[in-house]
């Protein structure tokens, strides 16, 4: 018995499981405050974001800024269009390919949720002082260029 809580510790040490876990939460928690306060997704929150960051991104330019599944974000995509919170415009050059932009209404969207997830943004960044929110985004870039290589190592 006390084997299989040694091995649960261990994986409680992993960065990869501490990483995934921290992401599982602070997900939940944005997925609720954007739910219960303006009805919408966490995918369709960050979508309107780097729709409104990007200009008229298209959705293979969102995908890959955001780490986003493509068929999840095309199913998002399709829901915003027809809920109204962005338009989506075929490019001369592929007509399989569409720019994406804000309506009035995905602008609207935007404005009234961004003070409410920039302070949860300030909250977070709150909790830790100039030099240790440094370190944090120093070693995250850190992980970042190492999981972006073909072996890990």
């Amino acid at each position: 018995m006390a084997k299989q809580k040694d091995q649960y510790d261990s994986i409680r040490d992993r960065i990869t499981f501490r990483l995934s876990r921290l992401n599982s939460r602070l997900n939940a928690q944005a997925s609720r405050i954007l739910r219960e306060n303006f009805g919408i997704s966490l995918t369709q929150w960050r979508v309107l974001v780097m729709v409104r960051a990007l200009g008229q991104p298209t959705l293979t330019e969102i995908a890959g800024e955001g780490q986003l599944d493509k068929g999840q974000l095309s199913r998002c995509i399709r829901s915003m269009v027809a809920g109204g919170l962005v338009t989506a415009r075929e490019l001369e050059s592929d007509h399989r390919k569409t720019r994406l932009r804000l309506t009035p209404e995905g602008e609207q969207l935007h404005r009234r949720a961004w003070p409410v997830m920039r302070s949860r943004q300030e909250l977070l960044m709150g909790s830790m002082s100039e030099t240790e929110r440094q370190v944090v985004f120093d070693v995250l870039d850190r992980l970042d260029r190492i999981a972006e290589t073909e072996s890990g190592s």
